[in-house]
């Protein structure tokens, strides 16, 4: 209930400094279930990270949410950044749901690199709405890092990606 999420949101956030939370597979973005994150998440100044991927072969929307579904949480709570799990499991309409929602970021995880991807992203949202997800401990870093790298990005792209939006986001001072 929402007092009980309130309390593990203040005791992570005064006792260990978390920065975000990490929604997984188990609930999907539009459940209701979400408000009480929303709420903890807004007044504590939290990132909302939601496991997303495309539900168009995998048939399991129930427990997984859809870009659209996490779409639909950023259009909900347009005052608390969300970032949009899994850049090569939303595909190409993971990145046409976040255009417009200035709210809802996208990290460059996910499945095994796909061509062009991201080169996709930069042009639709811009370098400053795409993280670097690494997806440890599933994913080689050498496949997480390439993806990036072997983007035709600029090198202020590539920071971007790789280092100042995340700092930025969760307000590191490093």
């Amino acid at each position: 209930g929402a007092r009980a999420v309130e309390r593990e949101v203040e005791r992570c956030v005064t006792h260990h400094g978390f920065r975000g939370i990490k929604l997984e597979i188990s609930n999907n973005a539009r459940d209701a279930c979400m408000v009480p994150v929303m709420a903890a998440a807004r007044r504590w100044g939290l990132v909302v990270l939601q496991h997303t991927w495309s539900q168009t072969n995998i048939h399991q929307r129930r427990y997984h949410s859809d870009p659209a579904d996490t779409a639909l949480l950023a259009r909900r709570h347009p005052d608390v950044p969300i970032i949009m799990a899994h850049l090569t499991g939303c595909g190409y309409r993971g990145v046409l749901e976040a255009k417009g929602l200035p709210n809802l970021f996208i990290d460059t995880s996910g499945a095994y690199p796909e061509s062009e991807i991201l080169d996709f992203a930069v042009s639709e949202l811009g370098a400053e709405r795409i993280l670097y997800g690494s997806d440890l401990p599933i994913r080689e870093s050498s496949v997480t890092v390439g993806r990036v790298l072997g983007a035709r990005l600029t090198p202020a792209q590539r920071r971007l990606i790789l280092h100042d939006n995340a700092a930025k986001l969760f307000r590191l001072s490093w």
